[in-house]
C-alpha cells in the first residue's frame, strides 16, 4: 500500500487528515472503493484537492491510513475479547462474534473490508492485513485450549473460523435478521470447532 505523503506535524494538520479519512470512509462506503476519486473525496471534505494531495498521493494511500485507523480499534476490540485467554473457549467464540457484529454494523465503511470475497485485488489486500489479527488471536486461544495441537492444525481451524465469520456476518442486512444470524455463526463455528474432535465446547 502507498504510504502518506507527509505526516501532520500540528494539531490542525491532524484535524485536517482526521476529516479527510472520515470523509472518504463516507464515500468508500457510498459508492464502493472502485468508483469513489479523490476530488469526490475532497468535495466531502470540503477541502481543496491540493490540500488532499499535502497528505495523501492516491486514494490508495487514503485507503490504507483508513485500515490503520480500523486495525487499530480492532486490535482494542480483541484486547476485550481475549483479555489473557482467561475464558472458556466458547465464552471467547460468543464474545468475539458479537463485538464483530456489533462492529461491523457500527462502521458502514468497515463492511466491504470484512467480506470473505473483496471487490478488488486493493481491497482483498487490506482486507486481509486487517483480518490477520483476528486470525492470530484466535489461534492463540485455540492452543491455550488445546496444548497439545501443532501449529499449523491450529492455524487452519482458526483461518476456517474466520473465513466463516468474513462469509456469515455480512448476510446482516436489516436489524430484524441480526439476533438470527449471529445464533447462526455461532452455531457454526461451535459445531466446526466440535466436528474436528480436538476441542469440545457445550
Amino acid at each position: 500500500m502507498n504510504p502518506m505523503r507527509r505526516k501532520p506535524q500540528q494539531a490542525r494538520g491532524q484535524r485536517r487528515v482526521n476529516t479527510i479519512l472520515d470523509a472518504a470512509s463516507q464515500v468508500f462506503s457510498e459508492l464502493g472503493y472502485e468508483a469513489a476519486t479523490t476530488n469526490l473525496i475532497a468535495i466531502r471534505a470540503n477541502t481543496s484537492i491540493g490540500s488532499l494531495y499535502q497528505f495523501f498521493p492516491n486514494k490508495e494511500a487514503i485507503l490504507s491510513a483508513i485500515a490503520t485507523r480500523y486495525s487499530v480499534q480492532l486490535g482494542g476490540l480483541l484486547d476485550k475479547v481475549f483479555d489473557s485467554y482467561s475464558a472458556p473457549l466458547s465464552v471467547q467464540i460468543s464474545d468475539l462474534i458479537d463485538a464483530l457484529t456489533d462492529y461491523y454494523l457500527a462502521t458502514p465503511a468497515f463492511q466491504p473490508l470484512f467480506h470473505a470475497v473483496p471487490a478488488s485485488s486493493v481491497m482483498r489486500h487490506v482486507a486481509d492485513s486487517l483480518c490477520s489479527p483476528i486470525e492470530h488471536r484466535l489461534d492463540r486461544a485455540l492452543r491455550v485450549n488445546n496444548a497439545a495441537l501443532e501449529p499449523a492444525v491450529s492455524q487452519f481451524y482458526a483461518a476456517i473460523c474466520v473465513y466463516i465469520l468474513r462469509a456469515l456476518i455480512p448476510m446482516i442486512r436489516q436489524p430484524e435478521d441480526e439476533e438470527r444470524i449471529v445464533e447462526a455463526v455461532k452455531h457454526a463455528l461451535v459445531a466446526y470447532l466440535n466436528s474436528t474432535g480436538d476441542f469440545d465446547l457445550r
